[in-house]
């Protein structure tokens, strides 16, 4: 899915980094994504910088 969202020209992360990026270690494998325009998923990015932000266990925009 993150494959066919960048071809499409948007981005998608994990909070770290591109989605396309991840090591796959397991088939069922659970990573967190975030898709969308570039620049909304800059915005959820710089969420995920900011320290007080990072206090929460969940993060819903």
């Amino acid at each position: 899915m993150a494959y066919i969202f960048e071809k499409a020209g948007r981005l998608t992360i994990d909070g770290k980094r591109r989605i396309v990026d991840v090591p796959v270690h397991n088939v069922h494998q659970k990573v967190p994504f975030v898709a969308g325009s570039y620049n909304m998923v800059k915005k959820v990015l710089d969420h995920y910088k900011n320290d007080s932000i990072n206090k929460h266990v969940y993060y819903s925009c």
